[in-house]
């Protein structure tokens, strides 16, 4: 099995590896969906998270995962978040208006 290097990579490649016996024939695996066409003999394709239809796609095969999974692996941003140098200030609400004290 040819998996492209990358999240869907990380997550399957290694239980492919282990699963699938050596000297089958060559199958290529990858993500389609919205914004990706299938390009692979068997597809990765995202269940709708409300009707739990599966992406239409032409491979041959198609794998459905949950649909944030599925977000993950298809759009995953690989730079990570920076805390900020400073938190917040202390009276500063989430809405962002400065709490008043009560003297």
């Amino acid at each position: 099995m040819v998996v492209p290097d990358g999240p869907v990579a990380v997550a399957f490649r290694r239980a492919i590896d282990i699963l699938l016996p050596p000297g089958l024939p060559e199958r290529h695996l990858g993500l389609a969906g919205p914004g990706l066409p299938a390009t692979s003999e068997i597809a990765l394709v995202p269940r709708h998270p409300q009707t739990g239809e599966l992406w239409p796609c032409d491979a041959g095969a198609v794998v459905p995962l949950a649909a944030d999974v599925w977000t993950y692996l298809a759009f995953h941003d690989e730079r990570r978040l920076v805390p900020a140098a400073y938190g917040m200030p202390a009276g500063v609400r989430r809405s962002g208006r400065r709490q008043t004290s009560q003297l």
